[in-house]
C-alpha cells in the first residue's frame, strides 16, 4: 500500500539489487549482535562479577537474556524487530552491571554508552 501511494506521487522504486544488499547487511548485521550479546553474557557472568561476587546473578541473568534473543533471532532476523529487542537486550545487560556493582555510578556510563 505504502509503495504504491510513493509510485503515485513520482518517487522511483528502490532497485532489487539495492534492497538484496540491504537485506544481506540486516543480517550479518542480527548476528554481529547476537555475538555482542553472547560476549556481554561472558562479560557479566566472569568478569564484571569478580570485585563483588556476583556471579550467579551475571550468569543467570545474561543467561536468560541471552536465551530469549537467540529465539527472537531464530524467529526475527532481518527485521526491525530483531533490532528493538537488541536495544532492550542492551539496556538489561547495563541494569545487570549496575546491580552487580550495588549500584555504583562508574556502571552507569555502560548505559551511555
Amino acid at each position: 500500500m505504502f509503495r504504491s501511494i510513493l509510485q503515485k506521487l513520482g518517487y522511483p522504486e528502490v532497485p532489487l539489487f539495492a534492497r538484496e544488499s540491504i537485506d544481506n547487511f540486516n543480517l550479518n548485521f542480527d548476528k554481529l549482535l547476537l555475538y555482542i550479546m553472547y560476549i556481554q553474557w561472558f562479560g557479566a557472568a566472569f568478569i564484571a562479577a569478580i570485585p563483588y561476587e556476583t556471579y550467579l546473578y551475571g550468569l543467570f541473568g545474561g543467561a536468560l537474556i541471552s536465551l530469549l534473543l537467540t529465539l527472537a533471532y531464530k524467529h526475527y532476523r532481518g527485521t526491525r524487530t530483531l533490532r528493538v529487542l537488541f536495544a532492550i537486550g542492551m539496556m538489561l545487560f547495563s541494569l545487570i552491571y549496575i546491580q552487580q556493582f550495588f549500584g555504583r555510578i562508574e556502571m552507569h556510563f555502560h548505559v551511555f554508552i
